[in-house]
């Protein structure tokens, strides 16, 4: 309980230097928007490349037609391979 009281005191003690800190140099903003500056760049460049695929896939749907579509099997990673879990317990019951 005591240890309790002392980390909660520290922790607690380490929070406002923190922001006493950050309220003086705002430095925590500064990092906050350059790490949402790089997500939303990296995000844009992952939109391009999915808008880029879609482009081409439905290209390619309308190059083949329907009817040829239809008749392609489904590829093999759209199925699930996952083999079932089955659960063995430990011990086996004992008969009385």
């Amino acid at each position: 309980m005591i240890k309790q009281r002392v980390d909660t005191a520290f922790y607690d003690r380490v929070y406002t230097e923190l922001e006493d800190w950050s309220l003086e140099n705002n430095t925590i903003d500064k990092i906050e928007a350059e790490i949402v500056a790089r997500i939303v760049s990296k995000l844009s460049v992952l939109q391009a490349e999915i808008t880029s695929s879609e482009n081409s896939l439905n290209t390619t749907k309308q190059s083949t037609g329907s009817s040829d579509s239809e008749n392609r099997p489904m590829p093999l990673k759209c199925f699930n391979l996952k083999p079932s879990v089955i659960e063995i317990p430990d011990k086996l019951p004992v008969k009385l």
